[in-house]
């Protein structure tokens, strides 16, 4: 097998896994997974803005080599305009992961090797055009997020670490059985001929009358449904995220939630497009109720870092209602909402990270002063606020506002009450903002250091996107069109 760039997008982070068997010291451990990150950034850099053809919706750079054949088993890679600019995404919240590790002193090669390890099961996600193949490097994410959590987490990070653990786990057992029906049934495991052989069992009676394929759709619906996360499935994420350390928390917020609904895009609609035809209206209330649920929880919150991780279920809500609808501007709304999230969430937690390491702690109520004493944290964390919040001009806006016109028509009521959730978060990031950066210094804290160098590159390089997609946000829409239009094709518009 010659591996191409897809291939090298996995090996190159496995690679530098390995490399932390070695003996080395931190400095080269530390560099070497910089190093990864920045080819593999490069990398996926010129597979999307150089490499691919804007005008084909389908898969491209794809891979084929037989692995298991005689289960109908392959390495088989293919990415579009949706997988590489999550894979963008991916490659860049991992540098940035990285570079805020500088100063991890706490067995750092086994904490790098198991980063690199996490990044080689995302990139298998996004590239992987087999199913049994992707669930492999679904299952690989896992067992590294527990040990992260586990081992380098706050107080309760045993018990955070576990409840990730049962969690995700519960819905690979779901992934699991899923697959194991299609295996059996079609006799193989790749993802573009499923999507042609699986419609057709519709006219199966099914086990309690329910079709097949809606029983398929049900059983990956929830399996990825965990790791978006939706309501009442979601309580793992605000311990995971408080206990885990800032760049682990970077990780899981700006990449690890997109693979549940990458898992929705690329494999649990398509492949049962009239059972989630018959769904989408329940998945748009879901849909919904995150946005409001999670304002509203983090609302409550007094943790600067837990009112960002529910921030995350709201926002994440948006993306079920944009794909729901069915429309060209709400499903392009809900892929921007997927890039802009990662860059907006992966910000905040940097800068709670950073005031953390400053404060001694993050609890809102006894903070303040922070914005004179640390500008260039000030300035860099309103970016990440007012992203967030979707204020015109920065990448918030255009994504929230194309899943709210796209959707009008076919969920008015979802959208309306989505636009309650949008008050809420600007209401309870405002509040955050005012606690934290305003007013005079508390006196249980000393003198303050503003952001380093580094600290001050790993916040300019998302702020800087945040910017440069909320002016031109057509740099990635126009990648991504081709193969929305190809996903949409699939599926009978909603609205006439």
């Amino acid at each position: 097998m010659n591996p191409g760039p897809l291939s090298c997008l996995i090996l190159l982070p496995l690679l530098g896994a390995v490399a932390q068997f070695l003996p080395l010291r931190r400095g080269a451990s530390r560099g070497i997974a910089i190093l990864v990150s920045l080819l593999c950034l490069g990398l996926a850099s010129w597979c999307l803005f150089i490499g691919m053809d804007p005008a084909v919706g389908g898969m491209q750079f794809v891979e084929r080599t037989p692995w298991l054949p005689e289960f109908g088993i392959a390495w088989l890679l293919g990415a579009d305009g949706l997988s590489l600019i999550l894979l963008l995404l991916s490659s860049l919240i991992f540098f940035l992961a990285y570079l805020a590790s500088w100063k991890e002193k706490r067995t750092p090669r086994a904490y790098f090797g198991l980063l690199l390890l996490v990044q080689v099961g995302v990139h298998g996600v996004f590239l992987s055009g087999d199913l049994f193949l992707f669930f492999v490097f679904w299952e690989l994410v896992l067992l590294p997020m527990f040990f992260l959590i586990g081992g380098w987490g706050g107080e309760g990070r045993r018990s955070a670490a576990w409840k990730f653990l049962l969690f995700t786990l519960s819905g690979s057992v779901l992934f699991l059985i899923a697959l194991v029906i299609l295996g059996a049934k079609a006799g193989t495991f790749d993802i573009a001929a499923l999507r042609e052989l699986v419609p057709g069992w519709g006219g199966d009676p099914g086990w309690l009358g329910i079709s097949l394929p809606s029983w398929i759709f049900g059983l990956l619906f929830l399996s990825f449904a965990v790791k978006l996360p939706v309501f009442p499935i979601h309580t793992w994420l605000p311990a995971a995220h408080v206990e885990a350390p800032t760049p682990v928390s970077v990780v899981l917020a700006g990449v690890l939630l997109k693979l549940g609904a990458y898992g929705m895009l690329r494999v649990a609609f398509p492949l049962s497009p009239g059972a989630f035809q018959a769904a989408a209206g329940c998945l748009a209330a879901l849909g919904a109720f995150n946005v409001i649920y999670g304002a509203w929880a983090a609302f409550a919150q007094k943790d600067f870092k837990r009112m960002v991780a529910y921030s995350s279920i709201g926002h994440m809500g948006f993306f079920l209602i944009g794909f729901s609808a069915l429309s060209f501007s709400g499903m392009a709304g809900a892929g921007l909402q997927l890039f802009v999230h990662g860059l907006s969430a992966g910000m905040l937690f940097l800068v709670v990270g950073a005031i953390q390491a400053r404060a001694g702690h993050r609890h809102l109520d006894r903070l303040g002063g922070l914005g004179a004493a640390m500008p260039r944290l000030h300035a860099l964390g309103l970016v990440a606020i007012f992203t967030s919040l979707g204020l015109p001009a920065l990448a918030g806006f255009p994504a929230e506002a194309l899943v709210l016109f796209g959707s009008w028509d076919a969920f008015p009521v979802a959208v309306a009450l989505s636009l309650l959730g949008i008050l809420l978060t600007g209401w309870f990031l405002v509040g955050a903002h005012r606690k934290a950066f305003t007013g005079p210094l508390p006196r249980g804290i000393g003198k303050v250091v503003d952001l380093g160098a580094r600290e001050t590159l790993v916040l300019a390089i998302p702020a800087g996107l945040c910017i440069l997609l909320g002016l031109w946000p057509a740099l990635l829409l126009d990648r991504m069109a081709a193969t929305l239009e190809l996903l949409r094709g699939g599926f009978p518009p909603l609205v006439p």
